[in-house]
């Protein structure tokens, strides 16, 4: 499994704002990383946005013990959008 986390630089703003990414590979886990993300992911504050991230928070959920918080799922609000009454 592999998480990508693009970290937005202080006070900038707009698709430049994002001048840092993150890349964990929890299958090459280096010491520290799981304690990391797991601060990150269940960090209430943090809003993360996600898409189509049911099997990804399953996987993080059973293998590392993290459960999401703080997350919009774009999958979730699309099909909200496109079938209005069916979600």
């Amino acid at each position: 499994m592999q998480v990508l986390i693009p970290v937005k630089a202080s006070g900038a703003q707009g698709a430049k704002a994002y001048n840092q990414c993150f890349l964990f590979d929890m299958v090459k886990e280096l010491p520290g990383a799981t304690s990391f993300l797991k601060q990150l992911m269940e960090n209430p504050k943090i809003m993360k946005v996600l898409h189509d991230c049911r099997q990804d928070a399953a996987a993080l959920l059973v293998q590392k013990g993290i459960s999401l918080r703080n997350v919009y799922a774009t999958q979730a609000r699309l099909s909200a959008i496109w079938w209005p009454g069916m979600s």
